[in-house]
Formats: structure tokens, sequence, C-alpha cells
């Protein structure tokens, strides 16, 4: 059951979804925010029970909204701001000095141009403020993604042009006041498919053969140290399967020693389940593939291919395809949970999947859902690299989703657990929000 919120009144909605979840995975609420519609909407934590949301709505315009989160695990809505027209975006946090915090937007303005807008929230998330505005015009771009690229303070704009569909990337250093700096920019030359993600220095993207390709960008300061000498170089390009598209690439907490992604394998999928289901095909889904790839020691450093190759697939360490009618999906996402340091890392996927697909009346055939899977990888340096991943918390979101978004809500007084929030955007177009608790961290 989803509670629907609104600008001016608070009601109960029972609607034609449901939540459903195992061992690992919690879910403290869950609400819809009615009364306008969104085209996309990604989400940012700012505090360990504060987040942000950043939509395009149906009208083109960029909302902003906080939401708090109470002891208790509710969610509360606080203030709202509406800005021009956008047309992509995504959201990323910066630090800031003394208890307000502040929030980054990349965003494709309405002339196809990049544009970042720095924002400063109250404690209280009472009150949004803009702080300041960079923008480029001699770049059309599409798709853009935020990935924090050198320390704290320091950020990349990736994005992919228009037309060429090449990858660009703009460095920035962010001061604590929120002025925006800009330091270079980078061009990948070779032309690409899509399915841009970024995170902790690793761009992910399919090329045109739609293959999927890792790549990592980092700083490189020379040897006299001095800072107006900064560059940035382009690691190693890890190669993978064809796919229709991924939206999750994460590398987890320093040190980390493996990166995820999560993709969409390509075509109509048939399925088969159970001896009364006879087969189907499910146009536009395909097989959702987790894959683990070798992450380098040190993140100023290429992505490291596999021990004692040359060959640019060998930095794969393993797939995990999804199983059954469970494992379609039209759209991923994935989380690296940055919690602990015990050897192990632990991150959640999220896809649309399928339930009841084989159910004995036709209306209730083919139900979409969404599937969040806690994982633990477990085959780190400390764990004799035994090259598993174990699932060990699931849950179900029911309902038709046409997109997702996660955020983890960091606490470091309980290492065993954390918060973290799912973001939905319904194919009614209304933004559906929920509050999760993955816990057994450090079992």
């Amino acid at each position: 059951m989803f509670r629907s919120i609104a600008s001016t009144m608070l009601m109960v909605w029972i609607l034609a979804c449901s939540s459903f979840a195992y061992a690992g995975l919690t879910r403290t609420d869950q609400l819809v925010v009615d009364g306008i519609k969104v085209q996309r909407s990604n989400v940012a934590a700012l505090s360990s029970n504060m987040f942000v949301s950043a939509s395009k709505e149906d009208n083109g315009k960029l909302r902003l909204t906080v939401w708090k989160i109470s002891s208790d695990g509710k969610l509360n809505k606080k203030d709202t701001y509406t800005a021009g027209e956008v047309k992509e975006l995504d959201v990323a946090v910066i630090p800031s000095n003394g208890p307000d915090r502040q929030f980054v937007t990349a965003l494709r303005d309405a002339s196809n141009e990049l544009r970042l807008i720095t924002w400063r929230v109250t404690s209280s998330g009472d009150h949004i403020s803009r702080l300041d505005t960079w923008a480029n015009s001699s770049v059309k771009i599409g798709q853009v993604k935020l990935t924090q690229w050198h320390g704290a303070n320091d950020l990349a704009a990736v994005a992919l042009t228009s037309g060429e569909k090449q990858l660009v990337v703009w460095a920035f250093e962010i001061s604590s006041t929120g002025e925006i700096k800009y330091l270079l920019r980078l061009r990948y030359t070779n032309k690409l498919s899509g399915g841009l993600s970024a995170n902790n220095r690793v761009v992910g993207f399919r090329d045109p053969a739609g293959r999927v390709r890792l790549t990592n960008f980092a700083y490189k300061t020379p040897s006299t140290g001095d800072p107006i000498g900064l560059e940035v170089y382009r690691g190693d390009t890890l190669l993978g399967s064809k796919s229709d598209g991924f939206d999750g690439i994460e590398g987890a907490g320093d040190g980390a020693h493996h990166v995820y992604s999560l993709s969409i394998a390509p075509g109509t999928t048939a399925v088969k389940q159970g001896v009364l289901c006879n087969q189907r095909l499910i146009v536009g889904h395909g097989r959702a593939t987790l894959t683990v790839w070798k992450a380098p020691r040190n993140w100023n450093e290429p992505l490291e291919k596999g021990e004692g190759s040359t060959t640019t697939t060998s930095g794969k360490i393993l797939d995990r395809p999804f199983l059954s009618y469970v494992g379609i999906a039209k759209s991923v996402k994935l989380l690296a949970l940055h919690q602990v340091q015990d050897g192990t890392d632990e991150f959640v996927t999220a896809h649309s999947g399928f339930g009841t697909w084989c159910a004995r009346k036709k209306k209730d055939r083919g139900r979409e859902k969404v599937y969040l899977h806690l994982w633990s990888d477990k085959s780190g340096p400390t764990s004799g690299h035994s090259n598993t991943i174990d699932v060990i918390g699931k849950a179900e979101i029911g309902g038709r989703y046409a997109q997702i978004d996660m955020a983890q809500l960091i606490d470091y007084s309980d290492l065993n657990s954390t918060r973290f929030v799912v973001a939905l955007r319904g194919k009614d177009s209304k933004l559906y929000l929920s509050v999760w608790i993955a816990s057994g961290l450090l079992d």
C-alpha cells in the first residue's frame, strides 16, 4: 500500500500494488506524490535522514523536493523548488560548511546544452536556495550524468553528444559555498550508441555494436605538483556482452576491489515456467544480467585487466543472469552500499520483472513488479578470491514502473544495517517513493 501525499493535504490510498520483503530487506514507508506528473526522477541523499528528489515534470519544468525521514522510518515532505525547462537531469550531493546541505543538478536544458546549478538546503529541510550556475554553449548534448571525480568537492559531468553520440567529460571543483569552478573538458571521439552510466570515476556505455564498455577517467598530476598542469586521462576500456541498455554501474566504497554493472540482454525474451504454462514472448524486454568487473587498486590507474592476460574482455570476472520470468527487465538500477569495510562489498539491484506469468486467468498474467535484491560479494582479497556473490535479501514492489533510481542514507552508527530510498516513476507518470533497511551486512 502506497500512501498519497499532495501539497495541500495528506490522505491514505490503497492501490493495486503491494510490497513484499524477505530477510535482509525491510520497507519502513512508501508513498505516491499526488498532484504532479513526472517524466523522470532522480534522488540523492543529503544526510542520514534527508534526501532530495529532482524531477522533470510533464510540462518539462525542473522540480526539486526535500524529504525527511522520521525516527520510525516515515517519509515527510519538506520544501519544494520549481525551475526552468529541462530535457535530461541528474543530481549529486557535495560537502558544505555548517549544518546546511548542498547538492548539484546537471541538466540538459531547453537548448540541449549542459547546465550545472548548485543548491543549498537548510538542516531542517524547510528551505531550498539557488547558489551558482555554470552553462556550456559549445556542445549539444543528450544524456547526462554526474559522478564524483577526485575529491569530495570534485564532480564530473559525463554526457553523450546529440547526433554524433560521442562521450564528453567536464571536470569541476565545487567550493563549500557552492561556487562552481570549471577545470577542463575531455572528448572521447569514438561513436557510441547510448546507455550512459557513471559512478566513482567509472563510465559505462554501449558501443555501436551494442556491447557494454567500461572505462575510467582520473586526474593525472604532473611530477611538479603544479595544479595548473592538471590533466585528465582515459584508462583502459573493458568489454562486455551485447546489451539493449543498462543503468547501473557502481564501485563500492574506498578501496573497493570490484565494479558492478547491471545490464539488459537484447531482444525479445521467451519464458516458460511450470508444467501447464505455454511458452510466451515478452516483447520489448530482455534478460537482466549482473556483471562483476575487476577494479583498479588505485583510482588514478586504469581499470585492471584480468591477471596474466592482455585481452580487453578479461576484466570481467563473472556474469550472473537473473533466471525465469523474474529476470526479465525493461529498466534496471544498481546501488553500492558504502557502509562497512570487512573484506566484502554489499550492493542492491533493482529491476522491473514479471510475477504470476503463468496465472490461470489471462487478466492475471504478466503483471509487472520491481524486484529488489541485496547482494554480498565475497570474492574480495580477504575472502580468498572465491568469485562468488550471494543474495542475502529480497523484496518486491508491485505495480508498473518506467524508471528506477536509488540513494543510500549513510549512517555509520550501525554498521550492520543501512537505509536507502527507492524512487519509481509509475506508468501513470506519478512519483513513488519508498524507504528500506538493508540488514545483515556484517554477517
